[in-house]
C-alpha cells in the first residue's frame, strides 16, 4: 500500500509540474491571441468611426451647398432630416444665422433655437474646411460634439452643424465588445466616454483616429487567465492518467518479466534435468552398445568376411544410428568445455559443406555460400561447431519443398568483434507457434524426428558465448542468424 501512496503522490507531482508549464503555456498563447484580437476590433472600430465621421462630412458639404442655392427652408429641412434618421448618432444637423440661430434644423423643435454662441463655432472655423468641436453638454444635457462647416458668402446662414452624440458612438463599440472596456478621449487625455463596467484585463490598445481628435483604447483578455486554468487543469487531468498509465505499463511489464524469467530458470532446471537423465540414460546406453557394434564386427569377420550379406550393413547402419541419437542425448545438457579451442571456422565449414554436398545435389538443392573472409577464428570445439552446422544445414535440407528446386543461401563473415554465420533458405517455412518451441527438447515436426538437434545447437552454441536468431513464415522460407565473439589467431592450433 505505501509503495502506491509513494507512487501516487509521485504522479500528483509531476502531473503539477506539468500543468504549471502548461497554464504558462496556454496564458502566453491566450495573450497573443488577445493581442491579435485587440488589434484587428480596434482598426475596425476605428475605421467605422471614421467612416461615419467621413460621411457626416458628406452630408455637411450637401447642406452647405443647397443652404447656398436652395431657397425653400422646407426643403432644406426634409433633407436634414432624412439625413438624420439615417443614422441614429447623429441627433440633430442644423444652418445657423449670424446670430447662432438655427434658421434651418432636421428638427422642428430647434427651429429659431439657438444652439452655441458663435464665437463657439469661430473658435473651431476653417474657411472651406470642416471642423470638429471638443466634447460639449447641449440643451438636453447630452454629451455631444459638433462637426462644423462655415458657409461662405450666404446672407442669414453663416454655419451648417452636425450635432453628433459621442455617447452613441461608445455604446455601439461597448455592446459589440462585451467582455472588453472601451474608453475614447479627446487628445488631451479627457474622457469622452468609458464602459460603464470595468473588467479586468491583460492587454490594452490605443489608437488615435485620423479624422477626429479622439483616441480609441480597447482593453481585453479578463477571462484568459480563467481559460489557462481550466486548460491546465485539464492537462493536469490527461497527466496524471498518462503517467498512471505508463506506470502501470512499467509494472505489467516488471510482472511479465519476472513471470518469463521465472518460466526461463524453471525451463533451464527443466532443460538440465532432462539432460542429466538423458546423459546418465546414454552412458547406460552406450557401453552395451559400443559391445554389441563390436561383436557385430566380429560375426561379420567370421561369418561374412566378403560382405556378402546385406543384412550386417543394416544392423551396423541402425546400430550406428541409435549411436547417434544417444551421442545427441549426450550432448543436450549444456556442453562444458573442458579446454579453449580456437579454430578457423572457414575451414570447417568448407569441410562440412564438402561432407553434405552429396545429399544437397541428389536433393536438387541449390547451395550459395559467401565468404566475406577467410580467417575467421572462434573459440569452439571442433566436433561441436561440426555438430552446430550439420544440423542447421541438414534441417535446411529436410524443409525444402518436394516440387520445386530448394536454395541455401550462407554467408560467413565477420565485424570488429563478432563472427557470425547466415543461413537463408526457401523451404516450407514455420509458424509462430512452431518458431516458439524450436529450441525446446523433443520438439520436432517431422516424422522420423528425434526433437534434439536445435536444442543441442542452441546449447553448443551459447556454451561457446554465442547467440542464434531465427526468423521464418510459412511457405517463404526460413532465416538463422548465428555469432560467435572473435578469438585471437593466436591460440589457433593447426
Amino acid at each position: 500500500m505505501n509503495k502506491f501512496i509513494k507512487y501516487g503522490l509521485l504522479n500528483i507531482f509531476l502531473s503539477c509540474i506539468v500543468a504549471l508549464i502548461g497554464y504558462s503555456i496556454f496564458f502566453q498563447i491566450h495573450k497573443k491571441e488577445v493581442a491579435s484580437s485587440v488589434n484587428q476590433k480596434i482598426n475596425m472600430h476605428a475605421k467605422q468611426v471614421e467612416t461615419f465621421i467621413t460621411d457626416v462630412v458628406s452630408s455637411i458639404n450637401s447642406i452647405s451647398t443647397m443652404a447656398y442655392y436652395e431657397k425653400d427652408n422646407k426643403k432644406i429641412n426634409d433633407n436634414m432630416a432624412q439625413i438624420k434618421q439615417s443614422d441614429p448618432r447623429i441627433i440633430n444637423l442644423y444652418v445657423l444665422n449670424e446670430d447662432a440661430i438655427a434658421v434651418n434644423s432636421s428638427s422642428e423643435l430647434m427651429l429659431n433655437k439657438k444652439v452655441e454662441s458663435l464665437a463657439f463655432f469661430y473658435q473651431y472655423a476653417d474657411v472651406n474646411l470642416v471642423s470638429i468641436s471638443k466634447v460639449r453638454k447641449n440643451l438636453l444635457n447630452e454629451g455631444v460634439v459638433y462637426i462644423s462647416k462655415p458657409i461662405v458668402n450666404a446672407k442669414n446662414k453663416v454655419f451648417v452643424v452636425a450635432e453628433i452624440d459621442i455617447n452613441t458612438i461608445g455604446t455601439v463599440i461597448d455592446t459589440i465588445e462585451k467582455n472588453s472596456n472601451i474608453t475614447i478621449k479627446d487628445l488631451d487625455g479627457s474622457k469622452i466616454f468609458e464602459s460603464r463596467d470595468q473588467l479586468p484585463y491583460i492587454y490594452s490598445k490605443s489608437l488615435i483616429f485620423q479624422k477626429a481628435p479622439w483616441s480609441l483604447t480597447i482593453s481585453s483578455g479578463s477571462d484568459t487567465k480563467m481559460t489557462a486554468i481550466q486548460e491546465s487543469f485539464a492537462l493536469f487531468i490527461i497527466s496524471f492518467i498518462i503517467i498512471t498509465i505508463i506506470q502501470a505499463l512499467y509494472f505489467y511489464i516488471q510482472e511479465k518479466n519476472r513471470t518469463l524469467q521465472m518460466i526461463d530458470d524453471i525451463n533451464k532446471q527443466k532443460k538440465e534435468m532432462i539432460g542429466l537423465m538423458a546423459a546418465n540414460t546414454a552412458h547406460e546406453i552406450k557401453n552395451p552398445l559400443t559391445s554389441v557394434i563390436g561383436f557385430i564386427d566380429i560375426i561379420q569377420m567370421k561369418y561374412d568376411d566378403n560382405h556378402q550379406n546385406p543384412h550386417f550393413d543394416i544392423v551396423k547402419g541402425e546400430l550406428k544410428r541409435i549411436n547417434n541419437i544417444v551421442g545427441q542425448f549426450l550432448l543436450l545438457g549444456k556442453p562444458t568445455k573442458v579446454e579453449s579451442e580456437v579454430h578457423n571456422i572457414v575451414d570447417i565449414i568448407k569441410e562440412v559443406v564438402q561432407l553434405l554436398q552429396y545429399e544437397f545435389d541428389y536433393s536438387r538443392i541449390k547451395l550459395i555460400i559467401k565468404y566475406d573472409d577467410n580467417d575467421i577464428f572462434v573459440d569452439i570445439p571442433e566436433d561441436q561447431f561440426t555438430q552446430v552446422m550439420i544440423n542447421i544445414l541438414q534441417n535446411a535440407k529436410d524443409a525444402m519443398h518436394s516440387n520445386r528446386i530448394g536454395i541455401i543461401e550462407m554467408v560467413v563473415g565477420k565485424d570488429r568483434e563478432n563472427a557470425f554465420i547466415s543461413i537463408k533458405d526457401n523451404g516450407i517455412g514455420m509458424d509462430a507457434k512452431s518458431l516458439h518451441q524450436l529450441f525446446d527438447p523433443f520438439f520436432t515436426t517431422k516424422d522420423n524426428g528425434t526433437g534434439l538437434g536445435m536444442s543441442v545447437t542452441k546449447g553448443i552454441i551459447e556454451a561457446s558465448h554465442g547467440q542464434i536468431h531465427v526468423n521464418s513464415q510459412v511457405n517463404i522460407g526460413t532465416k538463422i542468424f548465428i555469432t560467435f565473439p572473435l578469438a585471437s589467431p593466436n591460440n589457433y592450433e593447426i
